[in-house]
């Protein structure tokens, strides 16, 4: 994966959204709704953290550069990066994250 030389703020986050397939293992024509049923992608870039409205402390965020998330499907905003497209979200448009577990062995 290329490095990202942005700087997010706060809790944005850009997310580099997996292209889903057009047809399906069976040969059947998948439709546009559907495939935005299951949104997922791997993380580009992440801001710091979250504001605290109460203490104005930052609070880092728990997805980093890398991880697998499942999108929220309202989630679309969509921005042009170094020629590629990529979502704009907050940690809040994310329903989960996948990563790989780390060998202990």
């Amino acid at each position: 994966m290329k490095k990202c030389n942005l700087t997010l703020l706060y809790d944005n986050i850009l997310v580099r959204e997996d292209k889903p397939d057009d047809i399906s293992p069976g040969g059947i024509h998948i439709p546009d709704m559907a495939k935005r049923a299951k949104r997922v992608g791997e993380v580009f870039a992440v801001g710091h953290g979250r504001l605290s409205r109460m203490t104005d402390e930052v609070i880092p965020l728990m997805v980093k550069v890398g991880d697998r998330v499942r999108i929220k499907d309202f989630s679309l905003d969509e921005i042009e990066y170094e020629g590629e497209t990529l979502l704009h979200l907050h940690e809040s448009d994310l329903l989960w994250i996948e990563r790989e577990e780390e060998d202990e062995g």
